[in-house]
């Protein structure tokens, strides 16, 4: 494993250094000098360190045990103390540092020589030449803590049996790779002759249209099915349920319209009519009041079924039938009063003259009261038989002829 461990130090713990000679090189002095810090130079070391200890397989702790700690804290130390100093220097003759020329600052050259031959260009100035000059010191010494890092790492036979042991491992586990290939190989072609083909036939069953179908697989296929099978199942299982449901209470609904029609009430028909059991219980026992002409359009249970027009429809039957209600009433609601007034519908010959008879005396009153009120209320009256296809009274037509109310 020669020169493997130092590599790792020269490419990251060096960095640094090499990028501060790009910059150096670019006439980018102050950025040079950042990347010389000492937090800079010790985070790329510490880098060095962990990837090390990875490729040998050993804690960072054992490769650092290597490192000169002592010396390269007390570098570091001063580096903290120095390079801002430099930076400071930088900042202050910008101008003057930028325009040095210099041979190109390369890797072979370091940025060591280049803060060399910078300090020795600017020799006759100490504000400039010491703080590079110390700067290019405090590196030179860095770089031969590393070296000396990379030697010890070269040199230590137990970072190189780590390396073998670590290198047998992966080898052991390459075996162990090829062999499980072999198992996923088996794996897959069992897979595909046993596992698809029951998802086929599952594929098959879910193509037929009826929700309630079973499809006519054993348990041992039916593990094999995949998720989107699975929820097509549980889909198919919700619409057979609400369809179920839906079915009976259309059949439920018929049952109750038709007994409603009947007149044949039956006191088990309350739990299917729910809120409207009152009002179908006096619709089929033709028991209707006046408050029966005006309920809503949501009065009748079984509105999302056929059953539903058929309760409306024998509602206006009923009404239709019921003269009493005709005296004394006052509106009708617009879902009833469509109904009545649909071909081949209408009130009955009683339930008309009824209508009538209550309209004329109502009418008649109001014209002899003159009470505002009163012709209101008759003019209401006179309005509602016009409205179900009545012919006016002769009370109706004595008030349309008087002056209409202001």
């Amino acid at each position: 494993m020669p020169g493997v461990p130092s590599r790792f130090v020269r490419v990251i713990a060096q960095a640094p250094s090499w990028e501060a000679c790009d910059h150096f090189g670019a006439h980018r002095v102050l950025d040079g000098i950042r990347c010389l810090s000492a937090d800079r130079l010790e985070g790329a070391l510490r880098r060095a360190i962990a990837h090390t200890a990875r490729h040998c397989g050993v804690s960072a702790s054992r490769v650092e045990s290597l490192l000169d700690a002592d010396r390269a804290s007390a570098l570091l130390r001063e580096l903290r103390v120095h390079g801002p100093a430099c930076e400071q220097m930088a900042l202050a003759h910008g101008a003057s540092l930028t325009s040095f020329v210099v041979e190109r600052c390369t890797i072979s050259s370091g940025a060591v020589a280049y803060l060399s031959a910078l300090a020795s260009r600017f020799a006759d100035d100490e504000f400039i030449s010491a703080p590079v000059s110390r700067l290019g010191d405090l590196l030179a010494q860095w770089d031969d803590v590393l070296d000396r890092f990379g030697e010890r790492l070269e040199a230590d036979a137990g970072l190189a049996a780590a390396r073998r042991r670590k290198l047998a491992v992966r080898a052991g586990l390459g075996a162990a790779l090829l062999a499980a290939a072999g198992v996923l190989v088996g794996w897959l072609i069992w897979r595909h002759l046993v596992v698809e083909g029951a998802r086929d036939r599952l594929a098959k069953e879910l193509a037929v249209d009826d929700p309630c179908h079973a499809p006519q697989l054993d348990s041992s296929q039916m593990r094999h099915a995949r998720d989107d099978q699975l929820e097509a199942l549980r889909s198919r299982r919700d619409r057979c349920a609400r369809q179920t449901a839906l079915r009976a209470r259309e059949e439920g609904c018929a049952s109750l319209a038709a007994r409603v029609d009947a007149g044949k009430w039956e006191d088990t028909d309350g739990a299917l009519a729910g809120a409207s059991a009152p009002l179908l219980r006096r619709v089929s026992s033709r028991a209707l009041g006046v408050a029966d002409l005006v309920v809503g359009a949501d009065a009748m249970p079984c509105g999302e079924t056929a059953a539903g027009e058929r309760l409306w429809a024998t509602l206006a039957r009923v009404a239709a039938e019921s003269p009493p209600v005709w005296a004394e009433a006052e509106a009708v609601s617009p879902r009833l009063l469509g109904l009545l007034v649909r071909p081949g519908s209408g009130l009955s010959e009683e339930s008309r003259r009824v209508l009538v008879s209550h309209a004329e005396t109502v009418s008649r009153r109001a014209i002899v009261s003159g009470l505002p009120d009163a012709l209101a209320h008759a003019r209401k009256l006179c309005a509602l038989q016009a409205s179900l296809s009545v012919p006016p009274d002769r009370g109706c037509k004595a008030l349309a002829r008087l002056a209409p109310a202001k």
